[in-house]
């Protein structure tokens, strides 16, 4: 098996190409000839450099875009940010166009990741179709990549307007009944007769869809950055608690994710106002509040608004995970549950509701499973807060290298360069 192709060779790929296209040959087959000449000379084959599969395949740089609702630091746009350097290893020009009413705080994020950030508002009109369709068409995308559940029928027929390819990726288990399931299976029909390839982000999701909506999609799991998640040394870990200013012997619960029923954070509330005599805890809620900052009327309520740190949106989400000594997620359902892979990449343990979707990582060994109920998730809780520093520090890295070694960011990237390229 051939190895493939240093960094240097495949900067000079990229320099070369680009002076090939820059020469204003009209005839594909002559451009083809001439880019395959110099991979010889640097003694690389197309099939061992994905950037020059790439290449060699759309004989010039790969145009995306990824649209999204409003660009939040949450699940799709965070891998955003890990996926960047890929697609610009393999060729490819990545925009992202928001459809939210504002553009979002994480543009920002994407911005400087080396995305072209676009925003046009959604609407219920033409008018906003025909926008997305001329700017599909003045920055010559090759292919549209939909992540949004809102208007994705409708996007992926103005990319069969324009004879563009199509990639659409089912983020959430979407369980729709009655007259709106009858709907959304006739559209998925539809986008499969036009060739758009529908993507499930984990097994939960894809019979989801083959269960409500009869859709039979291609499996891609999410993944995470593997560079930025990872276990603290101790050092670090300190810092981090006293950044968040945890007393010493405090144990620390952390959830992450926007507010929102769906998420139940208020099951963490109720569990921990079980346990306010028992251990002595500080929660970290990171995540944007709902209007009207219910949970924190909550936390009130319950008389533990003192050990409660709301600490909004945030950048920095690894911070709290290496102050944290249990993560909780009790969602009631999820498409995966990138949080929950963040955490226990970092060497959280993690205490997980068993609803679709999380089910997924019952692969990993070591997670501690609850139901929906605060007085099981208090009982997970106080169960991991008895472990000693031993047990912990070999769960801790046990967790680490499974989430590590099942959601390769590199898998699944290049499952997407394949369909891109299909």
């Amino acid at each position: 098996m051939s190895k493939a192709p240093d960094r240097s060779r495949k900067q000079q790929l990229m320099s070369l190409f680009r002076k090939i296209s820059g020469r204003g040959i009209p005839n594909p087959d002559m451009k083809e000839l001439l880019i395959n000449s110099a991979l010889r000379k640097l003694s690389i084959h197309a099939s061992n450099s994905t950037a020059g599969y790439c290449l060699i395949k759309g004989l010039r740089i790969m145009k995306t875009l990824h649209i999204f609702n409003e660009l939040m630091p949450s699940g799709a746009e965070v891998m955003m940010i890990s996926a960047a350097p890929y697609w610009r290893e393999a060729g490819i020009d990545s925009s992202v166009l928001s459809t939210g009413d504002v553009v979002g705080p994480y543009s920002v994020e994407l911005a400087k990741a080396g995305y072209n950030v676009f925003h046009i508002p959604f609407k219920k009109s033409p008018l906003f179709f025909l926008s997305v369709l001329r700017l599909v068409a003045s920055k010559k995308i090759d292919v549209i990549h939909i992540h949004c559940e809102r208007a994705a029928f409708y996007y992926a027929i103005c990319a069969f307007v324009l004879r563009k390819k199509t990639v659409r990726t089912i983020h959430s288990t979407f369980a729709f009944t009655g007259l709106l399931a009858v709907r959304r299976r006739l559209q998925r029909r539809i986008l499969n007769m036009l060739k758009c390839r529908q993507v499930s982000i984990s097994h939960s999701v894809k019979e989801t869809e083959k269960r409500f909506l009869c859709n039979d999609t291609i499996l891609i799991p999410n993944w995470f950055d593997d560079k930025k998640y990872r276990m603290p040394d101790s050092q670090e870990r300190q810092l981090a608690r006293s950044f968040y200013g945890i007393p010493e012997n405090s144990f620390v619960v952390v959830s992450v994710g926007n507010c929102a029923p769906v998420k139940n954070h208020g099951a963490v509330l109720r569990a921990l106002a079980i346990l306010r005599d028992s251990l002595d805890f500080i929660y970290l809620h990171v995540g944007r509040e709902e209007e009207g900052h219910p949970e924190r009327k909550l936390a009130f309520d319950l008389g533990i608004e003192a050990r409660v740190r709301f600490v909004g949106l945030s950048n920095d989400v690894v911070s709290a995970l290496f102050a944290a000594d249990v993560f909780v997620m009790p969602s009631l359902y999820e498409g995966l549950g990138l949080a929950a892979l963040e955490a226990m990449a970092t060497g959280v343990p993690a205490v997980l509701s068993d609803v679709r979707g999380l089910d997924d990582l019952k692969m990993i060994k070591g997670v501690s499973w609850s139901d929906l109920t605060p007085a099981t998730i208090a009982d997970r809780i106080l169960q991991t807060s008895t472990l000693s520093g031993k047990e912990r520090s070999a769960l801790s890295i046990s967790l680490s290298k499974q989430t590590k070694a099942i959601y390769d960011v590199r898998r699944s990237l290049h499952a997407y360069i394949d369909l891109y390229n299909a």
